[in-house]
């Protein structure tokens, strides 16, 4: 398996509706406040359903098609899109903030794209909870998880292309959506930044080493007779020499060292087991500059706590980093500041930012 690519060979297939205005209401109520805006064109926002099949598919029928929304105002000039992605076990009942962000993207001047993570949402399988499929995920479902949500942007950005005046891709993902931001800035070079929110690397410290993992993740890494955490320490004593023997093998073979038979087949396999650390933002990082993303991160964290977020950024690179005084939740979305700065970091290639 080619890793984080596919081939459209078929003509792309997908369905896109206009939602009325009833279907398309959102926390946002444009008459009780303005959201924080540079331009405010008067126009009128517009809400797309976008649904098309997964190019990676799972044999999950709910899971194999790809739910969105497109956000955008009713003129027809060309702008910047902002690809949003939620985070872990997201239900529809608490979505606002990523409404309310993405209706300010559009009262800035740009256009969002809200899509559902594999196994989430619209895309959750029977029987289960939003997300929940993850919890039980080895090493081989969660790089499948990151792989499908890489290829499902891709032909996202091919569908939104051709549908609406587009001028360029950036991403904004919060938690797990971070987590797969970084994934998807690595791989797909028509996003030309990413905003990564509340989120770090290294499942190692993630499971066992934050505040609130033994209650929410008890998934491959808790349950009985599966790795336990001195075996999962040791196992991730080596990710930092992974990490570095992985750079100098890609470093020379480029974009040919994403072929995952290679990858297994290589000087790697001694390592344990080399899925997990694919599965692991920090493993790539490294191909996204330092200009290209900027890192929110919440002092009061309980899940992703600072080593996991400096990590991350000294595989980035170091870019600039926000921090806030916030717990980690959503939330942080509505913050009408926050998304400013957002905005303008977006748009620094077009709108001169005072110091």
């Amino acid at each position: 398996m080619k890793l984080f690519e596919y081939n459209e060979n078929d003509k792309i297939e997908y369905v896109l509706l206009e939602k009325k205005a009833e279907e398309s209401e959102t926390g946002l109520k444009n008459n009780r406040h303005v959201p924080a805006c540079r331009y405010n064109y008067g126009s009128k926002i517009r809400n797309y359903s976008v649904r098309f099949r997964s190019p990676f598919l799972t044999g999950i029928s709910e899971n194999d098609t790809v739910y969105g929304e497109y956000i955008d105002s009713d003129n027809d000039k060309k702008r910047k899109c902002i690809i949003l992605l939620h985070g872990f076990k997201s239900i529809n009942n608490k979505l606002d903030p990523y409404y309310k962000f993405a209706e300010q993207a559009v009262r800035n001047g740009y256009s969002c794209f809200f899509m559902h993570l594999p196994f989430h949402l619209e895309r959750t399988p029977p029987s289960k909870k939003s997300g929940e499929t993850l919890l039980d995920d080895d090493d081989s479902g969660m790089l499948d998880f990151f792989h499908q949500v890489v290829v499902d942007t891709k032909k996202a950005i091919n569908i939104l292309k051709k549908e609406f005046p587009i001028d360029n891709f950036s991403i904004c993902g919060l938690s797990l959506g971070g987590m797969c931001s970084v994934f998807i800035k690595a791989f797909e070079k028509r996003i030309k930044k990413a905003v990564l929110v509340e989120c770090g690397g290294n499942w190692h410290e993630i499971y066992w080493n934050s505040l609130i993992s033994k209650i929410i993740l008890k998934g491959r890494y808790l349950k009985e007779g599966k790795i336990e955490k001195k075996k999962s320490e040791f196992f991730y004593s080596l990710f930092p020499e992974f990490i570095s023997e992985f750079k100098k093998i890609y470093n020379i073979k480029q974009e040919s060292f994403c072929d995952l038979q290679e990858i297994q087949n290589s000087c790697l396999n001694k390592y344990l087991n080399p899925k997990w650390f694919l599965s692991d933002p920090l493993t790539w990082a490294h191909r996204i500059k330092r200009d290209e993303s900027l890192m929110i991160c919440s002092r009061f964290d309980p899940l992703f706590n600072k080593k996991t977020v400096m990590q991350l950024k000294r595989e980035l690179g170091n870019p600039e980093i926000i921090w806030i005084n916030k717990f980690h939740t959503s939330d942080v979305l509505s913050d009408r500041k926050l998304n400013s700065v957002i905005f303008d970091y977006l748009g620094r290639d077009q709108i001169k930012i005072k110091n």
